[in-house]
Formats: structure tokens, C-alpha cells, sequence
């Protein structure tokens, strides 16, 4: 299902967990209308080829009045390993040796990251093992693993069960209680 706003493309999913000010612009970087239905966005994966995304900036002269997102919207980084550097990722589960992940499409909830001068959108793809047909997130230990040092290094968050938080955040902290 979509919700149109401005007639632009936005899966049900995103926009329930999005800020609104967000929308236009992640639905424009991101969103395409299906061509076997015209009413129903899917997100087009081709246009995903970095890991930080940030909103349009305010224009320095102003013929007509700004709009909000211009001034509000938030930077998202986009996790997505598998799709962006093609990595082999295998299965984490125990009775599943080797058996290597396959896409299954986008995590439906665009996730907020607290960092130190705010909080920035993060969102992801979901993994699946046509073995045990589990869904693996990739933000998960057994899947960062996987990845080379500089690839893992690349992941700025330290996730929790509900919330995520910016390492940057989490250093600062470890230098104030330390002394």
C-alpha cells in the first residue's frame, strides 16, 4: 500500500516511521512507481549506491517561500551490505553452515540514531536463508562479522534492542565518566 502526498511514491511502512518532514525528499532519492502497478511504490535499488544521504539545502536567494524540509529534514544512512559491496553473507544460525543470505527486500522501519548534534534516519535491507527461511538484519553481530575490518568500521551505530546510538555518542560518554 502507498500514500500519496504531493504525488510522490512512499511505502506504507516508511511513511509510518519516517518524520513527515522527510518524505518528499527519501521518496524522490529512493521511491519509484511500479510498473506493473501504477498505484503501489517499491523502492528501486539501483539508485542505491552510497551510504549517507542527506536532504536538499536551503537555496541562498529565495524567489518563492521555503519549504520546511528544506531546513528540518534529516541525513539517513543507508545500511546495506549485501547490495552496495555485494558480500557473500552466510547464514549465522547453527544448523545452517554455509548457507548464503538472499536479499528479502527492505527492513519496514526506518530506524532513528542518536548522534551528538541530533539524531540521523538509518535504514536497512532484510536478509533471509532459503534454508531455515529466518530473517537476518544486517546489524546484527553474527553479519558484521562477516565483513572486513574497514567495511564493519563503517557501521556508526551501537544498536540496542529498541533504540540505536552513534559511536561518536557513545565515546564522548566513555571520556566524561572515565574523567
Amino acid at each position: 500500500m502507498c500514500l500519496i502526498s504531493g504525488g510522490f511514491p512512499l511505502s506504507q511502512a516508511w511513511w509510518d516511521s519516517l518524520p513527515q518532514v522527510d518524505h518528499a525528499w527519501v521518496s524522490k532519492a529512493f521511491f519509484r512507481w511500479s510498473s506493473s502497478n501504477p498505484d503501489t511504490p517499491e523502492l528501486d535499488y539501483s539508485r542505491i549506491h552510497k551510504l549517507w544521504w542527506y536532504p536538499a539545502q536551503p537555496a541562498l536567494i529565495h524567489n518563492l517561500c521555503p519549504g520546511i524540509d528544506r531546513y528540518f529534514g534529516h541525513r539517513l544512512f543507508v545500511w546495506m551490505p549485501k547490495r552496495l559491496w555485494k558480500y557473500v553473507l552466510v547464514c549465522p544460525h547453527s544448523h545452517c553452515t554455509g548457507v548464503e543470505l538472499s536479499h528479502a527486500g527492505s527492513y519496514p522501519i526506518v530506524k532513528k540514531v542518536l548522534d551528538i548534534d541530533g539524531y540521523y534516519l538509518m535504514v536497512t535491507e532484510y536478509l533471509k536463508c532459503p534454508d531455515c527461511r529466518r530473517k537476518v538484519i544486517p546489524w546484527s553481530a553474527a553479519v558484521l562479522a562477516q565483513l572486513d575490518v574497514g567495511h564493519r568500521s563503517e557501521f556508526p551505530a551501537i544498536p540496542t534492542y529498541k533504540y540505536f546510538c552513534n559511536k561518536r555518542v557513545a565515546r564522548m560518554l566513555r571520556l566524561t565518566l572515565n574523567g
